[in-house]
Order: structure tokens, then C-alpha cells, then sequence
């Protein structure tokens, strides 16, 4: 697995990744339809970059993973992720998102970056709790899906977090 610059080519693959009714219907635009005027802004609107998690040998899109919500001044930035239904549990995303958070931490001074995960989702951050990521709160009830409300996560990793424990688990999952 490996990360690709985000091009304009790849909007269309992470709009169908965010609308589909499968994966995307638990992430950014809640299962909603994008209309074609309101795509570029729907793609970009609270973006500072996007990732496209590729396979090393296939090319083959997996997912994207994306930096929102960058607070320069405050040093936070948010990080998400989205995959195809069929990457789903296999670890890939997961070497993704240590790619991502290697690459963020390298370009700009982050004190920490954020994830909100969702009930629904925090077994595939399990591992990661306390290790890499500390709770920093939770949203109650505050997303719905599946006919109920869920609570929200929100998990940090800091950037001394990343260099003791971080950088050492990417090299783990990416042997020279």
C-alpha cells in the first residue's frame, strides 16, 4: 500500500467512495447524492489535502484519506478516512491512515491531530486506543445510522505520540 498525490482524476472515485450506500452512507455526506455543480466544493470545501491510498503493485485505488479542518494557529488538523467496501478489515486502511499521519507531521507543526469515530467504527481503532491515540471526549448520540443515534469519539495523537510510537510501528509495517 502507498500513498498518491490526490488528482483531479481521483474526485470522481472518492465522490462514489463518500455516496455510496454501502461505506459512504456512514461517513462525510451521510448517504446524500452530490449533484454535479455542487462537486468540486463538496470534494474540497475544509480540505488541506487529500491522500489516495493505492496498491503498491495493482495501482489500484483503495481509498482516500483526508486533512481537514487544519487550525495553523492553534497547531490541530483532522484527519479522516474512506475506503472501498471490499478494503474494509484488512489492515490496508490502517497502514494508510500511519502513512497519512507520517506525511502530515513531516509537512506542517501540528500539536495534535483529531479523528471522530463513531461507535460503529471504534473497533478498527481499537489497537490504537491509549497506544497511539488518547480519548478526548465523546459526542453523545450525536450521528444517526441504522434507525439509532451513535456516540462519537474523539481521538487525538500528538506529535510526540507519533515520533515515539507512530513512526516506529509505519517502519514495522514497511520494512526496508
Amino acid at each position: 500500500m502507498a500513498l498518491k498525490e490526490f488528482e483531479d482524476s481521483d474526485a470522481g472515485f472518492y465522490i462514489e467512495l463518500c455516496s455510496s450506500l454501502d461505506v459512504g452512507r456512514a461517513f462525510r455526506f451521510g448517504g446524500m447524492s452530490i449533484s454535479p455543480p455542487a462537486r468540486t466544493s463538496a470534494v474540497w470545501d475544509g480540505v488541506l489535502c487529500h491522500l489516495v491510498a493505492v496498491g503498491v503493485d495493482s495501482r489500484r485505488r483503495l481509498g482516500v484519506v483526508s486533512l481537514t479542518s487544519a487550525d495553523l494557529r492553534n497547531g490541530t488538523a483532522y484527519l479522516s478516512a474512506i475506503s472501498d467496501q471490499d478494503v474494509l478489515g484488512s489492515g490496508l486502511m490502517v497502514e494508510a491512515v500511519a502513512l497519512a499521519l507520517h506525511y502530515s507531521f513531516e509537512t506542517w507543526p501540528w500539536r495534535k491531530i483529531y479523528l471522530e469515530v463513531p461507535d460503529y467504527n471504534l473497533d478498527a481503532f481499537r489497537s490504537g486506543l491509549d497506544r497511539f491515540f488518547v480519548s478526548e471526549g465523546t459526542l453523545r448520540q450525536h450521528v444517526y445510522l441504522d434507525g439509532r443515534y451513535w456516540d462519537v469519539h474523539v481521538l487525538a495523537i500528538s506529535r510526540d505520540r507519533w515520533t515515539s510510537d507512530g513512526r516506529p510501528f509505519l517502519q514495522r509495517l514497511q520494512p526496508t
